[in-house]
């Protein structure tokens, strides 16, 4: 008698079941263009040739990060929010010298260090609860907008607040996820 496999219902469609050690290797394998990205969106002009292509290539990393999944003792989960924050940003931009070497390393000049540390702050926790959520899926447009909506404003916003379960910040009444770049990133996605 030939015993199948039990099939696990993933909690949302496309999500890929794996390791939480395969989740890590990914990490480590994009942090670097992750971060490189990052820096060059906040430091660049939002008019910037590049900007667009960069900030969706840094997002489809991040998009296809919160696809993964593992199996664990509580079920199927995702790393935890600080989980994420810790590995992909925290050993490489902890600190503003950090980021000077990272600017000088890829030739980037810095405009206003204090602007950017606290643009570069908005962003990666934005990112690391969007990638982080359980319940909802992000997507890359959601992923785009919400650099650009802390780039737009040039981090002139209170911290994000988060309900456990909350894929968008509760505090920012006018984040239309759904608007601006998003609608540019939604039609590149179905091309």
């Amino acid at each position: 008698m030939i015993i199948m496999p039990q099939r696990r219902k993933l909690p949302h469609a496309g999500q890929i079941l794996t390791t939480r050690a395969t989740i890590l290797d990914y990490i480590n394998s994009i942090e670097k263009s992750v971060i490189k990205g990052l820096l060059y969106c906040v430091t660049a002009a939002r008019k910037d040739e590049k900007y667009n292509i960069i900030l969706y290539s840094v997002c489809s990393k991040l998009w296809f990060l919160s696809k993964m999944v593992y199996k664990s003792n509580r079920g199927i989960v995702k790393l935890s929010f600080k989980e994420y924050k810790k590995y992909l940003f925290d050993r490489n931009i902890e600190n503003e010298q950090n980021i000077i070497f990272w600017l000088k390393n890829m030739n980037l000049k810095q405009v206003n260090l204090s602007c950017e540390r606290r643009c570069i702050d908005l962003i990666i926790l934005l990112w690391c609860q969007m990638i982080s959520c359980n319940i909802e899926q992000v997507f890359i447009s959601e992923l785009g907008y919400a650099l650009d909506y802390v780039m737009s404003r040039r981090g002139n916003i209170d911290f994000p607040s988060f309900t456990e379960y909350s894929l968008f910040p509760q505090n920012y009444n006018d984040f239309k996820y759904w608007e601006g770049i998003a609608e540019y990133f939604e039609k590149l996605d179905n091309e």
